[in-house]
């Protein structure tokens, strides 16, 4: 069971530390965010949590992860497929975004991941766009969201799992300047996960929220040309690579691609060559790494359609008549005529939902529905109005500590605490220790 405090004096002093603006210009740079690099950075939060130990005290081992702050990790890319992705401007955020216990764990988790290094961008980000259908970005108080429409309009449109780690996500920030070019910048993410339907006789919530971060490389030419600049030293060498990376430029402003990648395999069989004579191996290296970094961002198709031509592109749910095979019925609705935004998304307002809570069939407005095993009174069952169990459905469920009055049989002495009164929060059902004592305190 969860023990909570306060965070302790280190990090509130990192949290200060590294809320001081660096000092530069910032500047506006490209960044490519993919699936698989969101669901990896989820296994290395949970290790800088653990990490953390007694100076972060509260942090709570659970299974698939941590726990801190009332919020985990756990799950994401196979329980909880990935329904948004926010891209945060830095941990002043958690004021806003975590209101729980009297903004203590906003500041907890604050200064948490502070401590991890963050980089605080200026928002509004630039050029956000997403290889996935069905994923929208729109610009958020603090920062960049890219969510699914499925978290809008109910269904599993768009969710994402482990399957989609090629996905990319693209949008540019304007950033602090770095020491070295090429270095990484860690950006602290929110993330939103959600069951799929079909699923939802597995778990018992249907949502699930957390925050992590991950670490990104600017994909632009103007990185590459710092690194050659910086660590080049032989002037020959130094010299053949800027001249054709003034080619490769040129070559991106008329988006020429084929010039842009046989430039760039050039670059790297240059610098090949000259490595043993002129080049020390571990500059070499990394500006090859760069020139990899150049070409991870022409990968990027970003969804070029063409909204209103009557033809169904990616990055559309539909245009005009086409609906890619979509109708009412295969989107969870009981009957009715789909239609088709000026947006190209689905409009639903013609589609006729009757849902029938109790047949057993999971129909459109139901969040479950198991038939004669939905239960106001078992753990975890669905309960008789179609809804996943709850907080506040007086049953205490999976992944909770208590329920209102009912603590489990726990106190303040069976969670370690030398005394006090145990009490329940009764918006996140989860343990209020904020009246247990030790002897230190």
């Amino acid at each position: 069971m969860r023990r909570f405090a306060a965070i302790a004096v280190p990090l509130v002093v990192a949290l200060a530390v590294l809320a001081v603006p660096r000092a530069g210009r910032a500047e506006a740079l490209t960044f490519h965010l993919s699936v698989g690099e969101v669901l990896d950075s989820v296994a290395r939060t949970n290790s800088f949590l653990a990490s953390l130990g007694k100076s972060a005290r509260g942090v709570k081992l659970v299974p698939g992860g941590t726990k801190f702050a009332g919020l985990t990790c756990a799950g994401f890319g196979d329980v909880y497929k990935l329904a948004s992705i926010t891209v945060l401007d830095g941990p002043q955020a958690f004021a806003d975004l975590v209101a729980t216990k009297k903004g203590k764990d906003a500041r907890a988790l604050a200064a948490a991941f502070s401590a991890a290094g963050l980089t605080q961008w200026t928002p509004p980000a630039s050029d956000a766009e997403s290889d996935r259908q069905f994923w929208s970005a729109t610009a958020t108080p603090h920062g960049l969201r890219f969510a699914a429409e499925a978290l809008t309009a109910g269904g599993d449109t768009g969710l994402l799992d482990a399957s989609a780690a090629a996905g990319i996500f693209r949008f540019r920030a304007n950033v602090p300047p770095v020491a070295e070019a090429g270095v990484p910048y860690r950006f602290l993410l929110e993330l939103v996960g959600r069951t799929a339907s079909v699923d939802t006789g597995l778990v018992a919530f249907g949502e699930q929220r957390c925050f992590t971060f991950v670490d990104l490389v600017p994909v632009d030419v103007s990185v590459l040309e710092r690194l050659v600049n910086e660590k080049l030293d032989d002037p020959y060498v130094r010299n053949g690579v800027a001249s054709r990376i003034a080619t490769l430029k040129v070559a991106l402003s008329r988006r020429d691609l084929k010039t842009a990648l046989d430039v760039m395999a050039y670059i790297i069989g240059h610098l090949v060559a000259r490595t043993p004579e002129h080049a020390q191996p571990a500059a070499a290296r990394r500006i090859v790494t760069g020139v990899f970094d150049v070409r991870r961002g022409l990968d990027f198709r970003a969804a070029d359609a063409a909204c209103g031509n009557g033809i169904r592109e990616t990055g559309e749910a539909c245009d005009g008549e086409d609906f890619g095979g979509f109708s009412c019925a295969n989107l969870g609705y009981a009957s009715g005529t789909l239609g088709c935004q000026p947006s190209c998304l689905f409009d639903y307002s013609q589609c006729v939902a009757m849902p029938v809570c109790g047949n057993g069939v999971l129909e459109i407005n139901e969040e479950c529905d198991d038939g004669p095993g939905n239960s106001d009174t078992i753990p975890d069952a669905c309960r008789t109005n179609c809804k996943r169990a709850y907080c506040g459905d007086n049953v205490i469920d999976l992944f909770e500590d208590c329920e209102g009055r009912n603590l489990g049989g726990e106190t303040c002495k069976t969670l370690g605490y030398d005394g006090g009164t145990l009490r329940c929060d009764a918006a996140w059902c989860e343990f209020d220790e904020d009246r247990c004592t030790l002897e230190d305190d």
